[in-house]
């Protein structure tokens, strides 16, 4: 039973570059499938008959700083509720700002925050609020912050709108509205913050803050919540731009004398050096999922989701008797996941899912790391959604291979995976929602050569 899970990333990254080195210099034993003729598998030994065993197991908190930009909760029977908070920090527009006279000179017109849509996953047609709060804490710019981490909000908002789109199509089609001139049109979803806000930010200008540096000393950030005014809504989760040359924060002000109405604007940007990232919570009570978490290891059902949430171990028990009576050369292994009629109506299933295999160190806890499958060959690994059958297919012959020799020199060996839907040092923070059918469904196959010594 696996009690601690957690993905080291830098020994996924060391495994990567390491594996590329030893892999591309070694003398493999394998026969592999790019080299072989078509059939050739007709005349190898299959088997495919071993023992699955795999379950749904919850994940710890995933790094999710700078990826990708979610706001907006969903929920359905399966996998319960899911929601996700953005928070942002800013930097100037220019470097060393000062203001020409005091701040009370001025009157102040605007202060409005643009976002840009990208995409949403769920049910889109519901009205989602967005409401956006001042952070009272500091972000610190140089800490990969976790998805469970969370930051003290003012306690009203200082801005709010509502957005609602038919589809994604939708979303696309406002970036090709032109105006007359044939040039772009559409500017995004812009919130108008309080003009106190406003007054505040105005009021720091030269005096407590005239670089980014200070102005991040001086303003927590923005955090955008979503919420919906019926809780039984499905709801959907949003991604957003928040980094192009039109996104961010922009203060409009004039000169307070003699009738002017010359304006002056000051960005406040998200930039790369920006602290951005987002905070999940996700609650399984009464739905599928959290029946799947309690069961053994013969699930009907998988479970794999982003956002932090679940996946499934995949481990293979007797591979061991296996490697202990063959002496193989491996052509293909390759491990077959089909997804289920359970899957959430209206919820597209991931693209491509990550395989990852695991072992467990002296301290007990569950290392897992990138298959040497993946190390040697991204593409041949595998794991794309085959449309047409509702599969995801992975090779694991470089895995099985290394089994087999392993017990050949007397190590004790363990064949064990773990099926994701995102990770983080791959594909940063997704929000797909699979269901997949379980232990008697999953078909591994091992296509081999007897070999003498």
């Amino acid at each position: 039973m696996i009690s601690t899970q957690r993905f080291a990333i830098w020994r996924a990254v060391v495994f990567f570059s390491l594996a590329l080195l030893v892999f591309g210099c070694r003398k493999d034993r394998l026969i592999g499938s790019e080299v072989q003729p078509e059939g050739y598998l007709d005349s190898l030994i299959l088997v495919d008959t071993f023992t699955i065993q795999a379950r749904t197991i919850e994940n710890d908190p995933q790094r999710s700083t700078r990826f990708q930009n979610f706001v907006g909760r969903m929920q359905n029977p399966v996998f319960g509720s899911s929601e996700a908070e953005l928070y942002l920090n800013f930097a100037l527009q220019t470097e060393n700002i000062q203001l020409e006279q005091s701040p009370s000179a001025y009157d102040l017109i605007d202060l409005t925050l643009t976002i840009l849509p990208l995409s949403g996953y769920g049910d889109m047609q519901d009205s989602l609020n967005l409401s956006v709060y001042v952070i009272e804490d500091i972000m610190n710019i140089d800490s990969a912050y976790t998805s469970d981490r969370k930051f003290r909000l003012d306690d009203h908002p200082v801005g709010s709108t509502s957005i609602a789109y038919t589809s994604n199509e939708a979303i696309t089609d406002l970036y090709a509205l032109t105006d007359t001139n044939g040039n772009p049109s559409y500017e995004g979803i812009k919130i108008p913050l309080s003009l106190d806000l406003a007054s505040y930010l105005l009021q720091g200008i030269g005096t407590t803050y005239s670089t980014t540096t200070g102005f991040r000393e001086f303003f927590g950030g923005l955090a955008i919540v979503g919420s919906y005014d019926d809780p039984s809504t499905d709801g959907a989760i949003f991604n957003f731009d928040v980094t192009s040359a039109t996104a961010g924060l922009t203060m409009t002000y004039a000169l307070a004398e003699n009738g002017s109405t010359d304006t002056v604007t000051f960005d406040y940007n998200v930039i790369s050096s920006s602290t951005r990232f987002n905070s999940f919570e996700i609650d399984y009570a009464g739905s599928m999922v959290e029946s799947a978490i309690q069961q053994g290891t013969a699930a009907e059902n998988l479970f794999v989701q982003g956002l932090s949430g679940v996946k499934s171990v995949i481990e293979i028990p007797y591979i061991d008797e296996f490697a202990a009576t063959t002496d193989a050369a491996v052509s293909l292994a390759k491990l077959t996941f089909s997804i289920s009629d359970l899957q959430p109506d209206g919820l597209d299933p991931s693209p491509s899912l990550f395989l990852l295999v695991y072992e467990i160190d002296t301290d007990g806890d569950t290392v897992e790391t990138l298959t040497r499958d993946y190390a040697s060959n991204t593409v041949r690994h595998g794991g794309f959604l085959d449309e047409e059958n509702g599969t995801y297919t992975f090779d694991v012959t470089r895995e099985v291979q290394h089994s087999i020799e392993q017990k050949q020199r007397g190590n004790n060996v363990n064949l064990g995976f773990t099926l994701n839907a995102q990770v983080p040092v791959l594909n940063g923070n997704v929000r797909y929602q699979n269901v997949l059918k379980g232990s008697d469904n999953i078909v591994f196959e091992v296509y081999y050569t007897e070999i003498s010594e």
